[in-house]
């Protein structure tokens, strides 16, 4: 057992961490789905999710899908509920062909879920919040813009290369994006297909954000949350914080 696993487990929060979603209360949207979903939903109090977005088909991103028919059928013991679930039609297609075929097609069958195909740039209100998806480079993996007119903020939790440098992304309020590896702790000649910390570090200077929260922390890094405590010391000048389960992020 590796001394960051060990010391999660007998210390617990905040220096255990799951899978990578963020939850917005103001209007119950969930933002993927990863296996400890269940557990991470339970702990917050939270029955039921209204809008679930799906970022891309990694496992960690939507092995936890199965809560849905949890949340919502009820055998015929009471009404089912449903959930609108917000997915590209690549991630879908992914989803279908490489990990799981048959789950979303059996809860539209259920109707405990209705799926809406969105695409890059589309818009979907609720209330006084947009969200606007915009697809990362090199993948078919999902960033989210989320405004209520006066604060922004971008989310990027996974598979970063070549951050898009549009303008309706530059100065949020606040940025979460994937931590990335470091290279300090990658062998020579191995490649690991996305961004390292230092490349997201090049993309803050670009976009300018007031916050940056760093999230999708893996334990292989072999760095603990007191470990990023110090890091946040020494990139004061970024206004920069590390994710952990159950962190609250106020704009």
């Amino acid at each position: 057992m590796c001394r960051i696993c060990k010391e999660a487990r007998v210390r617990g929060i905040p220096y255990y961490r799951t899978g990578p979603s963020l939850y917005v209360p103001e209007e119950n949207i969930l933002f993927d789905v990863p296996e400890e979903v269940r557990g991470q939903l339970n702990r917050e109090g939270i029955g039921h999710v209204e809008h679930v977005f799906i970022s891309h088909w990694h496992p960690d991103h939507t092995m936890g899908i199965r809560i849905l028919e949890q949340m919502n059928y009820s055998f015929g013991l009471k009404p089912v509920r449903k959930s609108m679930l917000y997915i590209s039609k690549e991630t879908a297609d992914n989803l279908k062909n490489q990990l799981l075929p048959s789950f979303i097609p059996l809860y539209e069958r259920r109707r405990i879920v209705e799926v809406r195909n969105i695409r890059e740039g589309e818009t979907i209100k609720f209330g006084e919040l947009e969200v606007t998806p915009y697809t990362l480079p090199k993948s078919e993996t999902f960033l989210y813009r989320l405004s209520d007119g006066n604060k922004v903020a971008v989310y990027a939790p996974c598979d970063i290369r070549n951050f898009p440098v549009k303008e309706c992304l530059m100065q949020p309020d606040v940025f979460v994006l994937h931590l990335g590896y470091f290279r300090e702790l990658v062998p020579p000649g191995i490649g690991l297909g996305e961004d390292s910390f230092d490349d997201n570090l090049q993309t803050i200077r670009k976009l300018g954000p007031k916050k940056i929260i760093f999230t999708h922390i893996e334990e292989v890094w072999g760095r603990s949350y007191d470990d990023y405590k110090e890091m946040e010391k020494q990139l004061r000048d970024f206004n920069v914080e590390f994710a952990y389960d159950g962190m609250r992020i106020k704009i």
